[in-house]
């Protein structure tokens, strides 16, 4: 999903700092005025997988995996809607 979102920030040309904080893409995305994911709400839920995740900083209990599989392929259909 940060690799979406960073994919279109690229496109836009709207600069990023190396960043694995899904928030925070989001909100350049918003910031600059583009067009930003539907369920930008529901990424909130992935961030700390994102980023505590990556340095095995979390319990995996709390993880619905799911839920994080049909947000992660929301993102990628609206990435792919935004590039041509």
């Amino acid at each position: 999903m940060e690799k979406c979102l960073k994919a279109v920030l690229s496109l836009h040309q709207v600069p990023f700092r190396k960043t694995h904080d899904l928030g925070e893409l989001i909100d350049l995305l918003s910031d600059a005025g583009k067009p930003t994911p539907p369920e930008a709400t529901e990424i909130e839920f992935l961030n700390p997988f994102a980023v505590i995740f990556r340095y095995d900083l979390i319990d995996l209990e709390t993880f619905d995996r799911n839920q994080a599989k049909a947000l992660v392929e929301k993102i990628r259909n609206w990435a792919a809607t935004q590039i041509p």
